[in-house]
């Protein structure tokens, strides 16, 4: 006498069932984040400028505090850096932040991201002539 193995909804076991569950849990896990703006940037303007060898940001309007964002400044002729440099103070309206100096002549790019979303809130090419 053979024994069948247990079988739910017709032709899937438990294993495939459990399996389908999972998979749907994490679809609209991700449907949720996108579509709610749970995992939405604070609104930021931002505006980049060059004080003599220096990089500057001057944040016009909104505020993200200091642990919340961070960013990378690199040469566009060479590879951008893989370790992203933590903020040393908060985004606040009226606030001027240095975030390059002494940099010699060149195009460089300005990236900061949010850290709790993992999305980039600022991105700009600026050049500093010779």
């Amino acid at each position: 006498m053979s024994t069948k193995p247990f079988k739910l909804f017709g032709r899937l076991g438990l294993s495939e069932l459990l399996y389908a569950i999972s998979i749907l849990t994490v679809i609209v896990g991700l449907l949720y984040l996108q579509f709610s703006g749970v995992a939405t940037p604070p609104s930021v303007e931002i505006e980049a400028y060059v004080e003599g060898r220096n990089i500057v940001i001057k944040v016009v309007d909104g505020d993200i505090p200091r642990m919340d964002w961070q960013y990378i400044v690199y040469n566009i002729h060479g590879n951008p850096p893989l370790i992203w440099t933590s903020s040393s103070q908060p985004l606040r309206s009226g606030s001027v932040i240095v975030l390059a100096s002494n940099l010699p002549p060149g195009i460089y790019k300005i990236v900061i991201m949010h850290k709790p979303t993992q999305r980039i809130i600022f991105e700009e090419k600026i050049t500093i002539p010779s």
